[in-house]
């Protein structure tokens, strides 16, 4: 007997419901695209160029880079922010 949620969900299976049908691809960044964000990033390319190159959405870019960004200090100890894909 399937069991249904007739009254909820106009008798839509509740295997259905509880089951992800559409998995979702590309979850993770991964270290490859973070070295290229870097590299990307460091030769004066937005964000959403860089999103359009990696195949991945703007705001993802963004986060990334808010998410990787450390404070740098030059020689004369005045500071400098940048990406860096070992620190995300």
């Amino acid at each position: 007997m399937l069991i249904t949620t007739k009254n909820i969900y106009g008798g839509i299976p509740i295997s259905l419901l509880q089951s992800n049908p559409k998995p979702r691809k590309n979850k993770h960044i991964t270290e490859r695209e973070r070295y290229d964000i870097e590299k990307l990033s460091e030769m004066g390319l937005k964000p959403a160029a860089i999103a359009k190159q990696l195949d991945r959405h703007k705001l993802t870019i963004e986060r990334e880079i808010a998410r990787g960004t450390v404070k740098q200090l030059n020689s004369d100890l005045s500071k400098r922010y940048d990406y860096c894909a070992d620190a995300s």
